[in-house]
């Protein structure tokens, strides 16, 4: 603590004349004194965080500094100044003190504290530069060691380098007469396999023109039966054709006479009707004679009258109306009777007509006689209606079973000849011809497949001889490309010379054999040829 007072007098000296200069006696009692302590505050505080260690007396001298020039600024102005006031100063000084020392005490842990993580770094970093120089040390065996060893490898490829040159040098030197024997004896394989390809070939194309010699005249034969069977198929239908014709035709002249009779009925009946219909008009005088009563109605307006008649569908019936009597007359039964007198007309009762053979005969007709004969025509129009239709009946049935019995229907010519092509050939279907057909067919099926399979093995055969080929040609790129600096022009191999390529080109190394006096065969110039050039 002693030794720190002369600092703590060097810096009163500085803050001394501030205060003396710029404070009065009432602002050091008051805000003034506020101000200083908390200015010693606040430098105290920055002094701790900037981490300073400042000593105890070196404290006490920067607090005691200002408080003794405060104190003698004071005793110079003691006529400003009472003792209550000087009471008060002292016991905050006193106050003063007591936190001073607190403070004292913090800062002195601090700075211990400082000083222990200082002591403690620099063993950290002992210890780090320690295991640095360890680590260096380590790596520099290692990469000595690395290095000898890539030195060893080094060698040991070098050797190994030798070696591969020596052996590829063997190898070449034994190349030629190896793929030599090796290419003979493959395109021995090559010819023996085109030998027996065009062998089969051959027999394949013998057996399938027979095959189809034979067919093409099962073809005719078949065909000749065929138009045969159809033309006499023909003949039938047409026969049979004429015959539907005959009997449709006889049923349509039976409908004809049918019908025609069926509108000479319906004449009469519409005849009868408008006679009927008169007489109810009163159109007809009536007569009396004997007490009978009758109807006189002129001859040309009988049943026998022609007049044009309606259709057969136009029939006007005959009404339970049209029967009743007219209010002129009240049939009786004896007017059902046929006298001799004359039928008057417009008040010429008196006119007589002559019947047949130049006599003249007067008929008489009751009104009832007329409605029995409208109506045995009405039953009888029914009748013959009855018949039409049940002939109409009979007809469709009768074309209906044609139908069936032919099962061709009304279809043209052209559906009804292929309808009989195809039941020709279902009924021809286990003919012993067609089964040989088929057998022939099957067999030519069996032939062509097995043709198929000998181009397929010849195919791969041939696959496998380019393939042979590309690895021999790759051989012979990777020779060339190891002897292109090593071997000379040419070598002398087994009494064959071997001339190496020029440098820039891929051409591979070719064996020309010694000239004797034999000399060579055909297959092996061909075996040559295709060497030199694969």
């Amino acid at each position: 603590g002693g030794g720190g007072g002369g600092g703590g007098t060097k810096e009163s000296r500085d803050i001394a004349p501030k205060q003396r200069g710029g404070l009065s006696n009432d602002e050091f009692g008051g805000e003034g004194r506020k101000s200083v302590v908390d200015r010693v505050l606040e430098k105290l505080q920055e002094k701790a965080k900037e981490g300073v260690g400042l000593s105890a007396a070196r404290g006490s001298g920067f607090i005691q500094g200002p408080l003794a020039s405060a104190r003698k600024s004071g005793r110079g102005g003691g006529a400003f100044r009472s003792d209550m006031h000087s009471a008060e100063a002292e016991a905050e000084v006193s106050r003063l003190k007591g936190e001073l020392k607190v403070i004292q005490k913090k800062l002195k842990s601090v700075e211990e504290r400082s000083l222990r993580e200082v002591s403690h770094l620099r063993v950290q970093l002992e210890t780090a530069n320690a295991k640095v120089k360890a680590t260096l040390a380590e790596r520099e065996m290692a990469l000595k060691v690395q290095e000898k060893e890539h030195e060893n490898a080094l060698v040991k490829l070098r050797d190994e380098h030798f070696h591969h040159i020596a052996d590829v040098g063997d190898t070449i030197r034994a190349l030629p007469e190896r793929y030599k024997i090796d290419a003979e004896k493959h395109f021995d394989k090559v010819s023996q396999f085109e030998v027996r390809e065009m062998k089969i070939r051959r027999e394949a194309k013998d057996h399938i023109r027979q095959i189809e010699a034979s067919k093409e005249e099962e073809k005719q034969n078949l065909k000749a039966q065929y138009d045969k069977w159809l033309r006499e198929k023909e003949a039938e239908l047409k026969k049979y054709k004429q015959e539907v014709m005959n009997v449709k035709g006889e049923y349509e002249r039976k409908q004809q006479k049918l019908e025609q009779r069926l509108n000479e009925i319906e004449q009469e009946n519409q005849s009868l009707v408008r006679v009927i219909s008169a007489a109810e008009k009163g159109a007809f005088a009536i007569v009396d004679q004997g007490g009978q009563k009758s109807i006189k109605i002129p001859k040309d307006r009988t049943m026998n009258s022609s007049r044009t008649g309606t259709s057969m569908g136009m029939t006007r019936p005959f009404s339970a109306a049209s029967t009743r009597p007219s209010v002129r007359f009240t049939p009786s039964p004896s007017i059902m009777s046929t006298r001799g007198g004359g039928w008057t007309e417009g008040g010429n009762g008196g006119e007589s007509r002559s019947g047949g053979g130049g006599t003249e005969r007067k008929s008489s007709i009751s009104v009832t006689a007329g409605i029995q004969a409208l109506e045995r025509a009405e039953q009888r129009i029914c009748d013959l209606e009855d018949e039409v239709v049940t002939l109409t009946r009979r007809l469709e049935m009768r074309d209906s079973d044609m139908s069936e019995r032919s099962g061709y229907g009304m279809r043209d010519e052209r559906e009804l000849r292929k309808q009989i092509e195809q039941d020709v050939l279902q009924s021809l279907a286990d003919n012993d011809t067609v089964a040989y057909v088929r057998a022939l067919e099957e067999e030519r099926a069996l032939l062509r497949e097995r043709l198929n399979d000998e181009v397929k093995n010849s195919k791969e055969l041939k696959i496998a001889l380019d393939s042979r080929v590309r690895t021999i040609s790759k051989l012979n790129d990777k020779i060339n490309l190891l002897t292109s600096k090593s071997v000379p022009a040419s070598v002398k191999v087994g009494g064959s010379t071997m001339q190496r390529p020029m440098s820039g080109t891929t051409r591979r190394p070719v064996a020309h054999p010694p000239r004797s006096s034999t000399a060579m065969s055909s297959r092996q110039a061909f075996g040559a040829f295709m060497y030199s050039n694969n």
